[in-house]
């Protein structure tokens, strides 16, 4: 509702990294371009994280999609993905993997945008430390998966925050 001009947007999470400027002059969907949540092959689990998004034609459904959640929110695990997911299904088009990258799915020198799904970089700098106490399950298990990938990804990020602090410092 705030864009007026664009005819596609690209939609991300705040816990995300750009790795480089993302390809998305090609992806033009009917509605929004999704990557998979957890598996790499299950688009029908997407994660909502990083969107390219068709202003029009969602600005065209809004209505129905708020009415949707106003009039009978049923149990949305993750809110406004599940809602996505839920009113949505079978009607979202796939984004390429590189996009919305996780890092427990190991390095992929392709990727354009990170999404620390599931751990976040604090959370990640802690277990990497072997404090694993004060997580659940959930996140310890992702991290587990490829921590070799996030002990990368921690160095780039706090790279990244170090060069971000010194343009505030001069």
């Amino acid at each position: 509702m705030i864009d007026t001009e664009s005819e596609f947007i690209l939609y991300t999470d705040c816990d995300v990294i750009f790795l480089r400027n993302p390809n998305i002059q090609n992806i033009k969907p009917k509605l929004f371009s999704v990557a998979p949540e957890f598996d790499l092959r299950d688009f029908k689990n997407m994660n909502s994280g990083v969107m390219v998004m068709n202003v029009n034609n969602m600005r065209n459904v809004f209505k129905e999609f708020t009415d949707f959640i106003r009039n009978g929110l049923p149990n949305f695990p993750a809110y406004d993905q599940g809602a996505l997911r839920e009113f949505f299904a079978g009607k979202y088009d796939p984004l390429p993997l590189s996009l919305n990258w996780k890092p427990y799915w190991g390095a992929n020198p392709d990727a354009e945008i990170i999404h620390f799904h599931g751990p976040k970089p604090r959370h990640a700098r802690d277990m990497l430390r072997g404090d694993f106490t004060k997580y659940p399950k959930v996140l310890r298990d992702l991290f587990l998966a490829n921590r070799a990938n996030y002990a990368l990804l921690d160095e780039y990020w706090h790279a990244c925050l170090d060069k971000v602090r010194s343009f505030h410092s001069e």
